[in-house]
């Protein structure tokens, strides 16, 4: 299953666009959110892309309640963190990398995946990956960025937007 994810788009309308553009180019069948959206309206632009998004929460979203029930057009979105399973692999998601890397090597998640810091972060060991997608907004980087998770080859891309 090829899974598109994807961080910090800050409201950068342009490049979210572009990076789901990107995801549907590459055939992905969900679409992980690691955080940070920040308005109700960038929703808007994943409507067009019919894929079901698994998300949640940042430190910068501001209309909360109207972002969950917009949200749940696409998918669901949840506080803190959450887990699920997505081709027999147990995933885990947050937005804060305090969160996400002690949990690297010491946990029975096939996949990490947490945003926040805006720095790309993919590590694999035997068993696990850990991934920060980067910044989908560019803002602090430069570099806009994200990731297509393959589960059948356990391979993560990193794409420049």
């Amino acid at each position: 299953m090829k899974i598109g994810i994807i961080s910090d788009t800050h409201d950068n309308l342009s490049n979210v666009e572009k990076a789901l553009e990107i995801f549907k180019q590459h055939n992905t069948e969900k679409i992980i959110f690691a955080g940070d959206l920040v308005s109700p309206f960038v929703i808007n632009i994943f409507n067009k892309f019919n894929q079901k998004v698994i998300g949640v929460f940042g430190n910068n979203e501001g209309e909360k309640v109207f972002i969950k029930q917009k949200f749940s057009e696409i998918g669901e979105i949840f506080d803190g963190a959450t887990t699920f399973q997505l081709d027999n692999k147990k995933f885990f998601l947050t937005h804060y990398d305090h969160i996400a890397i002690p949990l690297f090597g010491h946990s029975d998640f096939d996949y990490i995946i947490y945003g926040h810091t805006h720095k790309i972060d993919i590590q694999k060991n035997q068993n696990q990956m850990l991934i920060n997608p980067g910044e989908c907004c560019g803002l602090l980087t430069g570099k806009a960025s994200i990731v297509i998770l393959d589960t059948v080859q356990n391979e993560a891309e990193l794409i420049y937007i």
